[in-house]
């Protein structure tokens, strides 16, 4: 196209000057460079300052946004009226040595190490997490242990059946006797219909 044609003159989908929509649209407007952010990270979490650490660390410009204005995420400290509280966990535990390695090099000494140990409270004992057999029959007994893992066995072999429910969904995949151990610990022996 000419440069004095007008848009009236254009073809469907072109702009005056002869791009098309779709290329302005990759192109960005004119001053888009200057105006750049890079590389846009939505949070300051572990997960956010992980994605832009790496990202600058292959020479790739990103600007990491936290709605909160502090990083963290849900693993920063907050201070209060001179009391220092943790708004979740601060523990990482990854099975993947890659990422390891990764936060051992972004934290270095600051990296501390500790064993793991998570556990779940269920009718007045401590079960590990993740679930040990040797445990959960020690625990449980072997009369429930097995009603346990004939009642998981039971819901394996009808899985794919819609969950309408959280019972539904919880009973689909641990079984009835799942379904009552959820019931008692999470709804108080209320039925969780809702």
């Amino acid at each position: 196209m000419c440069a004095g044609t007008t848009s009236a003159d254009a073809a469907p989908g072109e702009a005056p000057d002869g791009r098309t929509r779709l290329a302005r649209l990759r192109e960005g407007p004119a001053n888009h460079r200057a105006a750049s952010a890079g590389t846009v990270v939505l949070g300051g979490g572990p997960a956010g300052l992980t994605a832009a650490y790496v990202l600058a660390k292959r020479g790739v410009r990103g600007t990491v946004f936290e709605a909160d204005g502090i990083v963290g995420g849900i693993a920063k400290t907050v201070e209060f009226k001179g009391y220092r509280f943790d708004l979740g966990g601060h523990r990482f535990f990854t099975k993947l040595g890659p990422i390891e390695r990764l936060w051992d090099e972004m934290l270095g000494d600051e990296f501390l190490t500790r064993p793991r140990l998570s556990r779940i409270y269920y009718g007045g004992k401590y079960f590990y997490y993740p679930l040990e057999a040797r445990n959960v029959v020690r625990q449980l007994g072997l009369v429930e242990s097995v009603r346990c893992a004939l009642s998981f066995f039971g819901a394996c072999l009808r899985r794919g059946r819609p969950a309408e429910t959280f019972e539904d969904w919880v009973t689909g995949r641990f079984g009835r006797s799942g379904m009552r151990s959820q019931r008692s610990s999470i709804c108080s022996g209320r039925r969780p219909r809702r």
